[in-house]
């Protein structure tokens, strides 16, 4: 863990925010780790610090907040740092699976529960412990790796395989086989295949619409007939895991 962990709370209410930094003092001093804290009253201030080049180990959000909500606030971010971790909180639970969706590390009720808070810093800590998948491809006899969170789609293309990254849709052709790359994902539980010769990362599905697998960044996709229930299922089966994982 780093000597020096930087956490950044929105929210537009000042008691609220002088409650969490008393909170996360005592946690994190428990834990012994050494952090800063900035605060930030609304959600366009926030993304003025990120967009001169800030960056925060967590943004614990609030979602209620005059002009720019949470949710709106931290999509902007992720425009700006699609790598950013952080937590939502909010008076209800209306936002859950949009933070789900969102990938926070936590879902946190208002007024904020001491052990929830805990909870939370310590699944971070697992989750920034945890080493980093690939997938890995022996190609013209040199071994090509690329980060699981970044690969967004893979697709047969002109006798190999075009592997989509990140957000932007950069496009990788590789000269092996989609056989191979299935393969090599089918120890790992976050692709699905959707058409023959088309696999999705289901991180960055936003939903399953019958025969349309609706990415996040809005581009669509055609589900195949054969493909539609199993699809649903799986994609159903993988939220769970992640509601179970993140906020039970």
């Amino acid at each position: 863990m780093s000597k020096d962990f930087s956490i950044a709370i929105c929210d537009d209410n000042e008691y609220d925010i002088k409650q969490l930094e008393i909170k996360i003092g005592k946690i994190l001093g428990k834990m012994k780790v050494d952090f800063t804290v900035d605060t930030f009253s609304s959600g366009q201030e926030l993304l003025k610090r990120y967009r001169f080049g800030e960056k925060y180990g967590l943004i614990i959000m609030d979602i209620y907040m005059v002009g720019l909500n949470g949710i709106e606030t931290l999509k902007k971010i992720r425009e700006v740092d699609e790598d950013i971790t952080m937590a939502v909180v909010s008076s209800s639970r209306e936002f859950a699976l949009e933070a789900i969706d969102m990938d926070a590390v936590h879902y946190l009720v208002k007024p904020v529960d001491d052990v929830k808070l805990e909870e939370m810093f310590a699944r971070l800590f697992r989750r920034i412990d945890k080493p980093e998948r690939f997938l890995e491809l022996e190609v013209g006899g040199f071994l090509r790796r690329f980060p699981l969170k970044k690969l967004r789609r893979i697709s047969s293309y002109n006798k190999g395989v075009n592997l989509q990254l990140n957000e932007w849709r950069e496009e990788v052709w590789l000269p092996c086989t989609f056989t191979a790359v299935a393969e090599s994902l089918s120890r790992f539980d976050d692709f699905v295949l959707i058409s023959r010769g088309c696999m999705v990362n289901m991180d960055m599905i936003q939903e399953i619409d019958f025969d349309i697998c609706r990415m996040k960044d809005g581009e669509e996709l055609s589900v195949s007939r054969r493909e539609r229930t199993h699809v649903k299922r799986q994609h159903a089966d993988y939220l769970f895991r992640k509601l179970e994982e993140d906020f039970l």
